[in-house]
C-alpha cells in the first residue's frame, strides 16, 4: 500500500491547556506499508454480513527528511489496527450473485 501525507500535526495537552503544532515540512510525503487481514461473510436470509480484519505494518521512516542530529528519528514507522463489521446485499432479481 502507499500513503500520501495530508496532515501532519503533533499535539500535547496537560490539564485545561493543549498547544498544536504542524509538522508536515518535517515528515515524508508518503510511505509504503502493508497490510495484513482476514474476513468472512455469513449468509442471513437475503442479506450477507461481513467482517473484516486487517493490521497495517509501515516499511517506511515517518521522518525520512529529517537531518537534526539532536533528535534520534531513526526508525519511526506507522502501524494500526482496522476493524469493520457490514451487510451486503445483492442487486438485481439474480440469485446467481448469492453463490459465492
Amino acid at each position: 500500500m502507499i500513503g500520501f501525507n495530508t496532515v501532519a500535526e503533533l499535539g500535547a495537552s496537560a490539564g485545561i491547556l493543549s498547544a498544536a503544532s504542524d509538522i508536515k515540512e518535517n515528515t515524508a510525503s508518503f510511505e509504503f506499508s502493508l497490510a495484513f487481514g482476514a474476513g468472512a461473510m455469513f449468509d442471513v436470509g437475503s442479506l450477507w454480513f461481513t467482517v473484516d480484519g486487517r493490521y497495517q505494518l509501515g516499511l517506511t521512516n515517518v521522518f525520512e527528511g529529517v537531518n537534526e542530529p539532536t533528535r534520534d528519528t531513526s526508525d519511526v514507522k506507522n502501524a494500526g489496527w482496522a476493524f469493520t463489521a457490514g451487510l451486503a446485499f445483492p442487486i438485481g432479481g439474480s440469485d446467481a450473485s448469492r453463490s459465492r
